[in-house]
């Protein structure tokens, strides 16, 4: 089907929710826990970013996709770019058909001039994890869909444009059995890599210690894809970006030309490094220095040696690796004082609202749980209004209970971020099912009384006419 390819493992540092994951292989950054809360808002990426890159460089993109990259990255596509709706999780045939058909469009010979780099988001995969799970026999039918997809542009584009491009076909988060993802579990946050290269014929100009282009490239970073591409396509790498450069394990060519750009990338991804202040920075001084004395000789005696070339690449990358996971590890540092405090700080006022509610109001326990929300000024169950009247004490302590342990307990699941709307969706459908029947019960037994009362006046009023008359 292609030429010579290379394949990987990427790995995820968040939770794989797909604004995040969009912002890591942009960005190059590793998202923070804001990132986490505005992922619901897909807010547009302001930091510098290989998209923006891109476009600073002069390259026309085009896209074809889910509608999150406009909102991400608004203005930044050619006039004829199409998003799908990433909403109605049911659809997975549809939602590809239309990313397949943009595709098919972008491709015919006279509009192929008009684009530079084209981007491709599918989401069917995605759609058949959440409606139909994890391990559905329809995954493998999709699966075959996209091999067609990709042997479709290769072959198109090898008709169209020759040897010169490259193709990168990734996933952006797996998923688990029940098809969810937002966890930390290798199922959610492993996913493939696949460099396609458009070359019919490329020699391997690397040792096996370095990287065998048979084999696969090892686990790598989401993040390690912006430095990557800023590579391929001779751009700027974005400023904040703490991915290490693939590019000696996916540039395998024989001619010195290749052994350069290899080089000179790990010079700069040494270099980028050390502006961000990495913890190792004698061994990347060390990496810059004897890059720098290869390129040198290169430009005086027009050739590299191969034996030092290859020792300098296998020491710089595990540098640039160790500087990496530095960083990383600074990214997910927990400040245990400011967490304690602020958990003591989340008690007390929690202990005070609860105060609050007791002495202002008979201590049912639904006025207690909706306390806990933040509600307390608006939804009181009075002692008049509250459960004992309805179920009884007892009944309606065991379901105020089990709706706050249930609310606890969602803390610890591990797929929290995306699926906790589910259980605040009955939360809350609960207790306005609860204040419901509550009023109904409350008309009904005051319908009754009233009806109770005028009967008995009636009795009396008949009563006195009898005994007036009697005594007459």
């Amino acid at each position: 089907m292609v030429g010579k390819l290379s394949h990987s493992r990427l790995m995820c540092r968040h939770p794989p929710l797909q604004c995040l994951v969009l912002k890591a292989f942009t960005a190059g950054t590793v998202p923070s826990f804001a990132d986490v809360v505005m992922n619901f808002a897909s807010n547009e990426i302001s930091e510098d970013n290989i998209v923006d890159q891109l476009k600073y460089a002069g390259f026309r993109i085009v896209f074809c996709g889910d509608d999150t990259w406009f909102r991400l990255f608004p203005k930044r596509f050619e006039n004829g770019s199409e998003g799908t709706v990433s909403f109605f999780v049911n659809d997975y045939t549809e939602v590809d058909n239309n990313v397949t058909l943009c595709m098919e469009r972008k491709l015919k010979e006279e509009r192929i001039e008009d684009w530079d780099v084209m981007i491709l988001h599918y989401l069917g995969l995605d759609h058949i994890g959440h409606s139909l799970g994890g391990d559905h026999e329809r995954l493998d039918v999709k699966l075959k869909e996209m091999d067609s997809v990709i042997k479709k542009l290769h072959s198109e584009m090898s008709e169209l444009v020759g040897t010169d491009f490259w193709m990168v076909v990734l996933g952006d988060h797996g998923m688990t059995e029940a098809g969810g993802h937002g966890g930390s579990s290798m199922r959610e946050t492993s996913v493939p890599l696949v460099f396609i290269d458009g070359m019919q014929e490329r020699a391997n100009w690397f040792t096996d210690s370095v990287s065998d282009p048979s084999e696969p490239m090892g686990s790598a970073e989401q993040i390690d894809l912006v430095p990557t591409i800023a590579s391929l396509m001779d751009t700027a790498v974005p400023v904040n970006s703490i991915g290490v450069n693939l590019l000696p394990y996916i540039l395998y060519d024989s001619r010195h030309q290749s052994d350069l750009r290899v080089i000179l990338s790990m010079v700069q991804n040494a270099r980028r490094f050390i502006s961000l202040k990495a913890p190792n920075n004698e061994a990347l001084m060390w990496c810059v220095e004897r890059s720098t004395g290869v390129l040198r000789r290169y430009c005086l005696d027009g050739r590299v040696l191969r034996g030092e070339k290859e020792i300098v690449v296998k020491m710089c990358m595990k540098a640039l690796r160790l500087a990496q996971e530095n960083f990383l590890a600074s990214h997910t540092l927990l400040n245990l004082p400011l967490i304690i405090s602020t958990m003591l700080i989340s008690f007390m006022m929690t202990v005070c609202s609860l105060i609050l509610v007791v002495r202002k109001h008979y201590p049912s326990p639904i006025s207690v749980f909706l306390s806990i929300f933040g509600w307390r000024d608006r939804h009181r169950a009075h002692a008049k209004d509250g459960l004992p009247r309805m179920f009884g004490e007892n009944i309606s302590s065991i379901f105020a209970a089990v709706l706050f342990a249930l609310q606890v307990a969602m803390f610890f699941a591990s797929s929290l971020v995306e699926e906790e709307h589910d259980l605040q969706y009955f939360f809350f459908s609960s207790c306005l099912i609860i204040i419901f029947a509550t009023k109904v019960r409350r008309a009904l037994r005051r319908r009754r009384l009233l009806r109770k009362f005028v009967i008995r006046e009636s009795i009396s009023d008949d009563e006195i006419e009898d005994r007036r008359s009697t005594f007459s």
